[in-house]
């Protein structure tokens, strides 16, 4: 297997600023909606990319199982395999980290939130810091390898060719 490219889902791949979550009260049963009307349009074409590259792993937090079926309701499902879909609640992302670096190959890590790519960072892990969403406005306290605003950025200016050096 190729070594894992780890990708947070909200606000990097998934647009929660479209998509009230606080619309729904019931965290444990998603209504089957079009959920990919909510992806960002270069969600699809990035993991098509970085599949050519390494294997994508989603690496996302939030409250489950919603997050889970929010993932699995969208294409995103289609092309990234379940073993390879971590998410943990936001307490316990952190955590899950060192395991996972110690028992997969793992390139790098992308994600919007400042406090996991400061932690990935801190452990020497490659770092990739989308700002958009929730976060984009939020510092990091140690500089992420790179800083873009959108994935396409990470294909045009080819950042995978220099995480694999």
């Amino acid at each position: 297997m190729k070594p894992l490219l780890l990708i947070d889902f909200d606000h990097t791949l998934f647009d929660t600023d479209s998509f009230k979550v606080e619309a729904f009260t019931d965290f444990d049963h998603l209504p089957e909606v079009n959920l990919d009307q909510y992806l960002y349009k270069d969600a699809i074409p990035f993991i098509n990319y970085v599949s050519n590259h390494f294997t994508p792993a989603i690496f996302s937090e939030g409250p489950m199982p919603f997050q889970q079926q929010k993932i699995a309701l969208t294409k995103v499902a289609s092309l990234i395999s379940p073993q390879l879909t971590f998410v943990y609640s936001s307490s316990q992302k952190n955590k899950a980290l060192k395991p996972l670096l110690q028992s997969h190959h793992v390139v790098a890590l992308i994600d919007d939130k400042p406090e996991f790519v400061d932690f990935a960072t801190n452990l020497g892990l490659p770092t990739i810091r989308i700002t958009r969403g929730k976060y984009a406005n939020q510092p990091t306290t140690t500089p992420p390898t790179h800083s873009v605003t959108s994935l396409q950025q990470i294909i045009d200016q080819d950042l995978l060719t220099h995480l694999q050096s």
